[in-house]
């Protein structure tokens, strides 16, 4: 995630939204989609013991 995010800061984008899958939901990962801003949206199951899934619903 941190070198994607290193890549796109040369394109001078206006606003940014960020899609990930499942496979990148680490919690390093959401961390360092935090810092930059912007609007994010992480794959999650539906069946995850993670407390933000019922609160996502």
């Amino acid at each position: 995630m941190e070198e994607v995010k290193r890549d796109l800061v040369g394109w001078k984008l206006g606003r940014v939204v960020t899609v990930a899958d499942r496979s990148f939901a680490s919690e390093k990962n959401f961390r360092e989609l935090q810092k930059a801003g912007g609007h994010t949206i992480l794959g999650e199951r539906l069946r995850s013991e993670k407390g933000q899934v019922p609160e996502a619903l």
